[in-house]
């Protein structure tokens, strides 16, 4: 290149600049057309995944709800079941504990006192302590001669004082809290 003229030098050089101009364009372009397919495909390929994926997303919400319907209503079917097993209950005779309470309390004389009470069935337990024989007497004579008792167990008392008893009441079948007095208002005592 030397020996060339200085003219041609300028035109060869320019000629080399500009192939290779061409050749880093050339390179751009090609990179550029691969980026933007490239583009295009990924653009194309989410377009196609997104719905689908949140259609799954859709479908696993719905399902999950439908579990947790599902759960709702075993709850459902498991409180219907206690209620059912209530009402049996109920239709067998419900008896008033509470009621049943204040109205041996009201039966039971001074100096006596209940320390347990319990209510299993139809079968009424009652312990207790008593001052006197006579007393823990009374209190059986008084549950006996009561409407809500059908039979009424009892040891035989043996000792004159400090008496320890245990009574056992079987209770009728029918709703007893009918018979039952209503629970007074607060300015009546019931002990009398």
């Amino acid at each position: 290149m030397n020996l060339l003229p200085p003219s041609q030098k300028e035109v060869i050089s320019k000629e080399m600049l500009f192939k290779f101009y061409f050749a880093v364009m050339a390179i751009f372009s090609l990179w550029g057309i691969v980026f933007l397919v490239l583009l295009y495909s990924i653009n194309l390929y989410l377009g196609i995944q997104i719905p689908a994926f949140e259609k799954r997303l859709e479908i696993e919400k719905l399902s999950q709800k439908a579990l947790a319907y599902g759960t709702v209503e075993q709850e459902i079917a498991e409180l219907n079941a206690s209620l059912a097993q209530i009402d049996a209950i109920r239709g067998k005779g419900f008896v008033d504990a509470g009621a049943i309470l204040r109205k041996a309390g009201a039966m039971l004389p001074e100096g006596a006192y209940f320390t347990t009470l319990s209510y299993q069935g139809d079968v009424l337990s009652i312990v207790g302590r008593a001052d006197t024989r006579e007393q823990a007497l009374r209190l059986k004579e008084a549950l006996e001669k009561d409407s809500i008792c059908v039979s009424l167990t009892s040891p035989l008392l043996v000792r004159q004082i400090n008496v320890d008893f245990t009574f056992v009441c079987n209770l009728r079948d029918v709703i007893i809290e009918q018979e039952l007095e209503p629970v007074p208002d607060g300015d009546e005592d019931i002990y009398e």
